[in-house]
Order: C-alpha cells, then structure tokens, then sequence
C-alpha cells in the first residue's frame, strides 16, 4: 500500500513538473509596460498651492484664497 502511494505521488509529482515545463516553453517572457506615477502629478499640484495662494492674496481676493483651504480647516 505504502509503495503505491509512493509511487502514485512520484508520478503525480512528475506530471506536475512535465505541466510546468510545457508552460514555461509556451509562453513567451512579456515585458509589462512601465506603471505611470502619479506622485508627480500630486506632487506637481501639491507645489502649485502656495502660488495659486500668494496670486490670490497679493490682490486681496479673499474668496480664492479660502477656496484652497479644506472646508473643515482651522
């Protein structure tokens, strides 16, 4: 019993191995499309704020420079 069981592993092992070549020589090696970052989209508009800020203030609109401020800011 414990030699079929051995050999019924050996075999199922091996048919495993055998699925995993024919896979790895069908499918050919793909390069992924490098991700776009949007850290520098945040980034950029994160850094426009104190301008759009000091634009706004110099002239004394007052509206425009409340509008850059979240609604639930102290």
């Amino acid at each position: 019993m414990k030699t079929i069981r051995a050999r019924s592993l050996v075999i199922w092992y091996a048919a495993l191995v055998q699925g995993q070549v024919a896979i790895a020589q069908t499918t050919s090696p793909t390069v992924a499309p490098a991700p776009t970052c949007a850290v520098n989209v945040d980034e950029q508009a994160i850094r426009q704020i104190p301008e759009q800020w000091k634009d706004s203030y110099n002239p004394g609109d007052a509206a425009k420079v409340g509008a850059l401020y979240a609604e639930d800011a102290y």
